[in-house]
């Protein structure tokens, strides 16, 4: 009884200071330190005030921190083991919303006590906004602007300009983090030596006005600024056709996330040659139906979609990459966590495993940051079967591109050997985003992104001076 009292009281004078400019905390009585601030004033101190009479607890419990790893791992088709907590801090939001509104939504007024926690991978950083528990975990997409170097902000913003013909003060930036971009292929070089490339360090800023958005990638200085290729995908889908294709793949995808425009990563205009949209569906109406072609991407799976003008939506299964649609017949199982190998050290880029055959012998080789190509027998006392090459600046860049672009299928699958199969080589290869595993005998039958890893690394070992 006394602990009922004690919470029913307190939140009275909660409510009763609130109205007169007072906050009670802990056991006595804090005034706000300026007695005649606004409002706005008076909640944006709130939070801190709290904080720091009330908090005696400031580590991040393991649901919220698991909370925010498996959104982001689900968003982005990142291995959480790849991600990293590297800040968090105890935060009080002013709504139900954990001050991250989405449009057209409805707020509770209400003070939500919460974390705020950024996860990093490499440079690239994310910032979650979560209620005590993990129950509600929101990404900040916005993020913080004042991280964008000023110069870089005003040179993409100029270019902005010119691209859309709006002034700038009609545009806003949405959201950036720094990457690493492709100059002199058009950001699609083609596999697996393509042309003469120029990798830049530096930004990809996104800009919107009204309902549009543009992509834009910097070099580190803002000297360098260009429009994305396809950044603007869903500008003129109608509504309807993007609401319907992205409910359709979520389904398909089986994820809880919600999916955005952001996951539509091609729209194109076309013609259809029949009312079947240029897909078996029956009987099918010999008129031209103008329509889209429109690709969804969520982490590494990509579903093709064929639509009119209005709410016709057909999914094309033939020309979809997903996790159920591979180029063969083996389906992959998940790897348990007692079964995966160490994770990789930091100053290291790749690492493949090898046992079984006929030798029944066991490998490993590892490539570093620096280009070093390192290959030993594990067992081997003398340690007489090490070699050390080295790949050149160029080679590594390559496979550097390589891993980013396919990383998705580092995704901790299993692709087994077919029921009866014997002596065939096992092959653990792990990146920084995960592990993934094959044999000799399936090696046909993976998607086909981690075949193309698996011929770049086979050459490179090979060739490697």
């Amino acid at each position: 009884m006394l602990q009922i009292y004690r919470h029913t009281k307190q939140a009275q004078i909660i409510t009763a200071l609130i109205l007169t400019g007072i906050l009670s905390v802990g056991s006595g009585f804090t005034f706000i330190k300026n007695a005649h601030a606004s409002s706005v004033d008076f909640l944006a101190e709130t939070p801190n005030e709290l904080l720091k009479q009330n908090v005696r607890s400031t580590s991040l419990p393991r649901p919220v921190a698991n909370a925010v790893l498996r959104d982001l791992s689900s968003r982005e088709g990142i291995s959480a083991r790849a991600l990293q907590i590297t800040e968090y801090r105890q935060q009080t939001w002013r709504n139900g919303c954990l001050e991250l509104q989405r449009p057209d939504e409805l707020c509770t007024q209400v003070l939500v006590p919460g974390w705020r926690v950024v996860v990093a991978r490499g440079r690239q950083t994310w910032i979650y906004h979560t209620n005590q528990t993990g129950s509600v975990v929101r990404l900040n997409e916005r993020g913080n602007t004042s991280r964008l170097p000023q110069n870089v902000r005003n040179a993409v913003l100029r270019q902005a300009s010119e691209v859309t013909r709006l002034p700038a003060r009609a545009l806003s930036i949405l959201e950036f983090q720094p990457t690493n971009w492709v100059q002199g292929c058009d950001y699609r070089p083609t596999f697996p030596n393509p042309c003469d490339q120029n990798l830049v360090s530096g930004w990809q800023v996104t800009v919107g006005a009204s309902n549009q958005r543009w992509v834009f990638v910097s070099n580190e200085n803002g000297s360098r600024v260009q429009l994305k290729t396809g950044s603007n995908t869903t500008a003129n889908l109608p509504p309807s056709i993007v609401q319907e294709v992205l409910a359709d793949a979520a389904n398909r995808a089986r994820t809880k996330i919600a999916l955005s425009p952001k996951n539509i990563t091609q729209a194109e205009r076309v013609v259809w040659s029949n009312g079947c949209l240029d897909l078996d569906g029956g009987v099918c109406t010999f008129a031209q139906v103008p329509g889209w072609r429109v690709i969804v991407t969520i982490g590494r799976e990509r579903f093709v979609y064929h639509t009119d003008n209005n709410s016709l939506v057909k999914f094309n299964r033939s020309a979809s990459n997903t996790i159920r649609n591979t180029t063969g017949t083996i389906q992959p199982v998940r790897i348990s966590a007692g079964e995966l190998p160490p994770p990789l050290d930091r100053n290291v880029l790749f690492r493949t495993i090898s046992h079984g055959g006929f030798a029944g012998r066991t490998y490993e080789t590892v490539l570093l940051n620096d280009g070093q190509l390192i290959r030993v027998r594990i067992g081997d006392a003398n340690d007489s079967e090490r070699s050390v090459r080295r790949l050149n600046r160029r080679q590594l860049q390559q496979f550097e591109q390589l891993l980013r672009r396919y990383g998705g299928e580092f995704n901790n699958l299993r692709y087994p050997a077919s029921r009866g199969s014997a002596d065939y080589i096992t092959y653990t290869l792990t990146s920084q985003d995960g592990t993934v595993e094959y044999n000799d005998i399936s090696q046909n039958n993976l998607p086909q992104d981690l075949q193309a890893i698996v011929r770049v690394w086979s050459n490179i070992v090979t060739n490697a001076q």
